[in-house]
């Protein structure tokens, strides 16, 4: 089973007259939703501009998107079975119940295609319509898979000559891009190892146009060999 964690952002201004007083105003802080959700109360009308999205419904809209995240994992560990890691999208959940859209804050994935497989699912979900304004949601989950052997560790480091290459492909943006890698031996004669796969997971809504980018430089950027075995490497950008 998924372990899943989920965040719901949402401001909500309250308006009470008390004997003789003016309006109260109180914020209520982010939820952190592990397995239930907590109890809100009575329901509020909310005119602020994040709305209040119901955290057991958004839960719920998450866990309807595991047989097609199953689909997603189980097409990338046929290509590469060493893949292992975790995901963590951001979506802003507009006033009808769909992403507005939706990104990755974090990944350890390591793979481009089953990271955009994993969003592209969220971006078609349904959610619970938000009350008061959009809504901001957090969610993490992680490929279910264990692998027999995982990749081997490599530190940074080892591919600081990527992390040059690529980072002129951010274009000033000042967020930092997580890179994840796979790189396995280039087999036969060969000196020197290849990229087996690449991630990218980056804290903006248009971290897209720069994607394509950065995974040209690194993937031709030529690594050092794991050895017999597939290493797996996170840098920042």
């Amino acid at each position: 089973m998924r372990n899943t964690l989920v965040f719901l952002s949402a401001m909500h201004v309250a308006l009470a007259l008390g004997c003789g007083g003016g309006p109260v105003a109180s914020v209520v802080s982010p939820v952190e939703v592990t397995g239930r959700a907590r109890s809100r109360g009575p329901a509020m009308q909310m005119t602020s501009e994040l709305g209040f999205i119901d955290p057991l419904a958004t839960k719920k809209a998450f866990r309807a998107l595991d047989a097609e995240f199953d689909r997603c994992e189980d097409d990338a560990v046929r290509r590469l079975d060493v893949l292992a890691g975790d995901l963590k999208f951001f979506v802003r959940v507009s006033a009808s119940g769909r992403a507005k859209y939706a990104y990755l804050l974090e990944s350890t994935v390591g793979d481009r295609e089953v990271e955009e497989c994993f969003v592209n699912a969220v971006e078609h979900a349904s959610f619970p319509k938000p009350q008061g304004g959009e809504a901001e949601v957090t969610y993490k989950t992680n490929l279910k898979a264990s692998p027999t052997r995982p990749a081997t560790d490599w530190p940074a480091d080892r591919v600081a000559h990527l992390a040059l290459r690529a980072r002129g492909c951010k274009d000033g943006s000042h967020v930092p891009y997580h890179v994840t890698m796979y790189v396995g031996p280039q087999g036969g004669s060969h000196r020197g190892g290849r990229v087996l796969s690449v991630g990218i997971a980056a804290p903006e809504a248009d971290a897209d146009a720069r994607i394509p980018c950065i995974l040209q430089a690194v993937r031709s950027g030529g690594v050092p060999t794991p050895g017999s075995w597939p290493a797996k490497v996170t840098f920042e950008l």
